[in-house]
């Protein structure tokens, strides 16, 4: 936004309440404040303000800093409505997302049963053999029956 945006939108300023000065130091400060800022959202931002304090003993004079502060609030309100607008994509209701998860979830507990059965095959064997190789063969053969 450059100076001659500026002193438009502290015009309107002005011309919506007195009070606002339009002068060079006011115009710097107004200048540096909202740079960067764009001016159609800056005029919206000044009618806004004082669309917002109907009764004008009550309003205080608006500044540079309650401007930018009204910008970022009305597009983060902008955007948070955009956000609400849109549908949450569903996360388990298609058939055959279901079923690859349910497909995982027994590839997975039937891989845990072969090795349980495995354990408990080399276990037994140790027990009752105390040989530790003849208890690995009962354990590969208990994984490979399963």
């Amino acid at each position: 936004m450059n100076i001659d945006e500026t002193k438009a939108i502290l015009t309107l300023a002005n011309a919506l309440d007195p009070r606002v000065q339009v002068n060079k130091p006011t115009l710097d400060l107004w200048a540096k404040v909202l740079h960067g800022s764009p001016v159609a959202a800056c005029h919206a931002a000044v009618s806004l303000f004082y669309e917002r304090y109907a009764e004008p003993t009550n309003r205080p004079v608006v500044d540079a800093p309650m401007i930018r502060r009204i910008i970022s609030h009305e597009t983060e309100r902008a955007a948070a409505v955009t956000q609400a607008i849109e549908p949450r994509k569903p996360v388990l209701t298609e058939p055959r997302i279901r079923q690859r998860v349910l497909d995982r979830f027994r590839d997975e507990y039937e891989a845990g049963r072969r090795q349980g059965n495995g354990e408990r095959a080399y276990n037994t064997a140790m027990r009752a053999t105390g040989d530790h190789r003849q208890a690995q063969a009962a354990q590969r053969e208990a994984e490979a029956a399963a």
